[in-house]
């Protein structure tokens, strides 16, 4: 009997427990939250930038939970590439569209059209990445690269205005340069380490004109480009040390006031403005060719979105990209992180903080935006290409002809390599 009631007890107790945890199933919101993750590099350069969006999104969206991943722009480059291959990227993705290309060779990416022709909001609201004519990577947030340029050392040499053209540029290099003060009119960062850089100090020049430069680079047009660039470099008028320099470093430069001119991201006048709080400076749209009354671009960079081909919760994802991509939305990520949204009804309200930002917006709206990286294949090898073999012409080892027709030759590889 009392082996009986000890059997009796247990079997009551496990049945009980049954039922508890069962209910926990039923009702409880741990089992049926759906947690999402979402891997960026754009919280640590705005920090709290998420904090509100999701907290809000959570609360109207009880179901899911947003699990943020941060890390630095390079490491998330890295990560994106190692995930898509083993196949563990997160369920959202931020990306450049430089990357588009790799990522939807491997289908670590879904196409994203669907998506938006079944949400007539933001049917046609947001431009995409584009490869093989699918659109990859969601264009959420747009950063413009004007020519900054110092106004007090302008108006020394007797210049009102900042150069709009080619000749204009040289004319304003020649009469800044002072080599014996170590100041010089232009700051590049080629280093090839970091050969995206290119684009923005010299293949900006032909983007500014509606140029192309993927797949076909050896042309006429890119040529007198190049010789147009590389005269600015032999006479002098571009800083010390350019071949080996980075971003960052044309930037200090420029607080310093060791350069007077350089193109760089918009992102970077508060950087500037806490380095240099007297720095006399302003913004201008890029030189173009004398007689060019064309297209004019800005060459830009982009804050990109897409869900990975592994996530088992798409559809989760998809509605807290939704959420991201709601005007509202957009325009409060935009004013914290100095962009302009890619929904085409957005608002831009930090532009009217500023004088400068302000003229940003005005030049913005008039120009259109250029970035031929963004969708070409192995888009970061391309640019190191025509970094390389620039720099061999530099160092005397090749005529410029020569470094026209070896880039091509090696851009030319990529591109059969990627038609297979």
């Amino acid at each position: 009997m009392k082996k009986l009631a000890i059997v009796c007890i247990g079997l009551l107790f496990a049945t009980s427990l049954c039922f508890a945890v069962g209910g926990a199933d039923q009702s409880g919101n741990d089992s049926k939250q759906v947690t999402i993750e979402f891997m960026q590099w754009w919280e640590p350069e705005n920090p709290g930038l998420f904090d509100s969006i999701i907290e809000r999104f959570q609360k109207a969206n009880p179901d899911i939970k947003i699990n943020l991943i941060s890390k630095p722009f390079s490491d998330i480059q890295q990560q994106v590439t190692i995930a898509a291959a083993s196949g563990t990227l997160s369920d959202v993705v931020a990306m450049d569209p430089r990357w588009a290309y790799d990522v939807a060779k491997q289908q670590a990416v879904v196409p994203m059209d669907d998506y938006f022709k079944n949400d007539s909001k933001l049917n046609g609201k947001y431009d995409m990445t584009r490869v093989n004519g699918k659109g990859y990577v969601i264009v959420f947030q747009n950063f413009i690269y004007p020519l900054f340029y110092n106004k007090t050392y302008l108006a020394d040499a007797g210049i009102a205005n900042p150069p709009s053209t080619w000749s204009e540029l040289v004319t304003v290099a020649k009469r800044v340069t002072n080599s014996n003060k170590d100041r010089y009119a232009l700051a590049w960062g080629l280093n090839v380490q970091s050969p995206n850089n290119i684009q923005n100090d010299l293949l900006s020049y032909i983007w500014a004109m509606d140029g192309s430069v993927y797949p076909k680079f050896d042309t006429p047009a890119n040529q007198e480009a190049f010789e147009f660039l590389i005269g600015l470099y032999k006479a002098g008028y571009i800083q010390p040390g350019a071949l080996v320099a980075a971003e960052q470093d044309k930037v200090e430069l420029f607080a310093s006031g060791r350069v007077a001119m350089c193109v760089t991201s918009l992102a970077h006048i508060n950087m500037i403005n806490q380095r240099a709080p007297n720095l006399n400076y302003d913004l201008a749209m890029m030189p173009v060719k004398d007689g060019y009354n064309g297209k004019r671009n800005f060459k830009n960079a982009v804050w990109g979105l897409g869900i990975s081909t592994k996530s088992k919760h798409k559809e989760q994802a998809w509605k807290f990209i939704q959420f991201l991509l709601q005007p509202d939305i957009a325009t409060e990520v935009a004013d914290v992180a100095h962009a302009f949204p890619g929904h085409k009804d957005s608002t831009v309200n930090w532009v009217n903080s500023n004088d400068l930002f302000k003229k940003a917006f005005n030049m913005y709206q008039q120009c259109g935006t250029k970035n031929e990286s963004g969708g070409a294949p192995r888009a970061s090898r391309l640019c190191g290409i025509i970094d390389e073999q620039l720099q061999a012409h530099l160092s005397g080892k090749q005529t410029i002809r020569q470094f026209m027709q070896n880039a091509q030759k090696q851009i030319d590889e990529i591109y059969a390599e990627a038609a297979k």
